[in-house]
Order: structure tokens, then C-alpha cells, then sequence
């Protein structure tokens, strides 16, 4: 089988199993358990982005797209970062970027730490495969880091101003066509500039001089635009999650 039908397969399952259980809980429980959810959620989607941000991936959408790995996963951050603040606005959404940023950071300093510990020697072999991997280059991380917090602080930002024009009353909130022209002009505006901005940040402070310099032109354009239809492709799930929460008070 195709492997990239595998990896569809686990992007829909990973993603399914987020929104739904998200919006279960900010609708059941959204005082107590929603916002501490969705939170973990963003964390460990955002953790898990930056551990694949090291690995360059060919992944085959339309065309090859040589990026990395993290691209797969990463417009559902943001995603998630939107089901934050479509509830619990934009001063909560902050929060957010600041849970999942210390996360992340947490996350290398564990890494690291592990990293410089000796191994038996049968493991000497394994544990050159599993450095190469595991620990990045510190400007890799150090690139992760700064684009996270720059994109996130700006989709987080734009899409509060978006929510704010497109629901002025409570029936703009429960509106299936409300909710639907924000969905979709969230994807053309704060979801492709974040795309962008994420690809244009990460790629030349990462490798500028490590990979040739048409290599990294080459991985930002084809890490925007992927990221932008796997946004597109995002869209379906934040429909059903306003959908399901349509009734559940917000905050701007």
C-alpha cells in the first residue's frame, strides 16, 4: 500500500479523535475541563510538530512536496489554537501559545538531558540513528521556536478580529451560514498568512547554510503551499467542531 495512505489515514483518525473529543467537553463541561483540554491537545500537537521539525519528508500531495516532518501535523495546531479562541478568546488563546511553547521548550531540555548519557554497547549503534533524530540542531530548535510564537501570536491575533466582525449577536453565533463564511474566510486569511509567515521564518533560520540555497527556496514555497491545503483540508473538522459547540457561550 501507498505509504502516504497511511499517513492519511493517521492524520484523519489523530485529527477526528481531537475535535470530537474537544467538542464534547467544551460543550459538556466548558467551565471546568474545555479550555485545560484543548490546551493539552495544542501542546502536544505543537511538541509533536517541533520533534518532527529535524526530519526532511517527502510527502506526495498532487506533487512531491520535500518538506519537514512537523508539515503534516502543524495546520492542526493552528487549527487547534482557533477551537481556543472561538470559545474562550483571544487573551486565553495566548495562554495557550505560552502552554504549548514552555511545553515544547520542557520537551528538548528532557531530550537533551537523556542525550548526553552514555549507552551500553549494543545500544552504541542505535543511539547514533536515534541522536541524529531525536536531537536536532540547536538552530533547528531555536528556528521551531521563534516561527511557533510568531505565526501562533499572529493567527491567534487575526482570527480574534475575524470572530469579532462575523458574530455580532447570539444568532450570528448559532448561524450555520455565519459559521461556514467564517470557516472559510478563516482559511484565506488567517490560516494562509500563518502558513506562510510559519514557512517563511522556519526554513532559512534552520538551514541557510547547512542545505544549498535553492534547496531552502524550494522548501518554503512547497512547505507554504502544503500547509495551506492541508488548512484546506482542515476545514471540514472546524466545521463540525463550531457545529457541535454552537450553543456553548464565548468569549472575545
Amino acid at each position: 500500500m501507498n505509504p502516504m495512505i497511511y499517513a492519511w489515514i493517521f492524520w484523519i483518525v489523530g485529527n477526528t479523535m481531537s475535535t470530537i473529543f474537544g467538542a464534547y467537553l467544551v460543550k459538556k463541561y466548558r467551565n471546568t475541563y474545555g479550555l485545560p483540554t484543548l490546551i493539552v491537545l495544542y501542546s502536544i500537537y505543537s511538541v509533536g510538530a517541533n520533534i518532527l521539525a529535524s526530519r526532511i519528508t517527502i510527502y506526495n500531495i498532487i506533487i512531491p512536496f520535500v518538506v519537514s516532518g512537523g508539515t503534516l501535523i502543524f495546520p492542526f495546531v493552528s487549527q487547534l489554537d482557533d477551537m481556543i479562541n472561538e470559545v474562550y478568546g483571544r487573551r486565553r488563546a495566548y495562554i495557550a501559545i505560552s502552554v504549548a511553547l514552555i511545553s515544547n521548550i520542557l520537551m528538548a531540555t528532557f531530550i537533551l538531558a537523556d542525550a548526553v548519557l552514555p549507552v551500553p554497547a549494543w545500544e552504541v549503534d542505535a543511539n547514533k540513528y536515534w541522536i541524529q533524530f531525536m536531537v536536532a540542531a540547536p538552530r533547528v530548535m531555536l528556528a521551531s521556536y521563534i516561527a511557533f510564537a510568531v505565526d501562533e501570536l499572529w493567527n491567534a491575533t487575526i482570527f480574534a478580529k475575524l470572530k469579532k466582525q462575523a458574530y455580532r449577536t447570539e444568532e450570528d453565533w448559532k448561524s450555520n451560514r455565519k459559521i461556514i463564511a467564517l470557516v472559510l474566510t478563516r482559511v484565506t486569511t488567517s490560516d494562509a498568512s500563518t502558513m506562510v509567515i510559519d514557512s517563511i521564518v522556519f526554513y532559512p533560520i534552520a538551514f541557510i547554510g547547512i542545505l544549498p540555497y535553492n534547496v531552502v527556496i524550494n522548501m518554503i514555497w512547497m512547505g507554504a503551499l502544503m500547509k495551506l491545503l492541508l488548512a484546506i483540508f482542515n476545514s471540514p473538522w472546524y466545521i463540525i467542531y463550531r457545529m457541535l459547540i454552537k450553543n456553548v457561550k464565548r468569549e472575545f
